[in-house]
């Protein structure tokens, strides 16, 4: 397992999600409502993107007092977002936002869009395609923003994030599920409570996604899905592990009937316990630019 997080994955992922939501909203967003709702849900994630966009400041060799490179390629297109480009006669227009027609002209980071194809996955290369891949990179980048913000900003940066993967997740069921997980006044307090609840959420997507792999036997076997970060990669995140509580095991039930009475003959299984200010450590320094890959 890499040390640090792979900042060329984050920047793919960004390419894909930038071009999957401009293809939305050209072609799928017909409702005024919806069209308007899109664009601008899309020029709040390139904004946040332009401040928080995890780089280097000396990256690609920019001076210290310059806008790294990507930042800067982000906040172009915000601007073009934001502006009156795309509002025709009072009405959002978002034919401005073809594609093939940006991307002729705009690119993420400086990099042709071909050395995306040609490059493909690094960290997050799965042992088949399908596997890892995009998502891996949108996680990595969730976990990458939420470890740069200000205490005072991190909730709005996990709402815009939010409604990010809520607008222009593909994946229906995926979206939904994410939906469903609460956000708590208590996960926005700070920059700690809001990296604490991307984990939270990013194990609680794994455990789900793990019992479909399980059921179906197509997980990927060089990179199984497990509760992160593993003991060898932070050994001090977790407490010594306790029983689970005899109400908590398992019962049959007309949902389960796999299950029988005998499992309450078995060894109480034992609940993971995790110590969360060693987590939080853990993600500030993982997610850190200066401690990432990049290009």
């Amino acid at each position: 397992t890499a040390s640090a997080a792979d900042l060329w994955d984050v920047q793919v992922a960004v390419g894909l999600l930038i071009h999957n939501a401009v293809s939305q909203l050209v072609n799928e967003y017909v409702d005024q409502g919806a069209a308007t709702k899109g664009r601008a849900v899309l020029a709040n994630f390139t904004s946040l993107l332009a401040r928080r966009f995890p780089e280097h400041p000396d990256a690609f060799g920019a001076k210290a007092s310059h806008t790294p490179p990507c930042r800067e390629s982000l906040a172009a297109l915000s601007r073009r977002l934001d502006g009156t480009t795309g509002i025709t006669a009072g009405k959002v227009n978002n034919s401005d936002l073809d594609p093939d027609h940006l991307e002729q002209g705009w690119q993420l980071c400086g990099t042709p869009w071909v050395d995306y194809g040609e490059r493909g996955w690094r960290s997050c290369r799965g042992t088949w395609p399908g596997k890892r891949g995009f998502t891996c990179g949108l996680w990595t980048l969730f976990h990458a923003v939420a470890a740069q913000a200000e205490d005072e900003d991190a909730a709005s940066d996990l709402h815009i994030l939010h409604a990010t993967v809520s607008t222009f997740f593909d994946c229906d069921e995926c979206r939904k599920h994410f939906e469903q997980i609460p956000v708590n006044p208590e996960d926005l307090v700070n920059r700690q409570s809001v990296q604490l609840w991307w984990w939270r959420t990013h194990n609680n997507v794994n455990r789900r996604v793990k019992s479909f792999e399980d059921r179906l036997q197509d997980g990927d076997p060089a990179f199984p899905k497990v509760q992160w970060p593993s003991p060898a990669e932070c050994p001090s995140c977790r407490l010594p592990k306790r029983p689970r509580a005899f109400l908590q095991r398992r019962v049959p039930s007309p949902l389960q009937p796999e299950q029988s009475e005998d499992d309450l003959a078995q060894p109480a299984e034992e609940e993971e316990v995790w110590d969360f200010g060693e987590v939080a450590s853990f993600l500030k320094g993982y997610y850190s630019p200066a401690s990432s890959h990049g290009r």
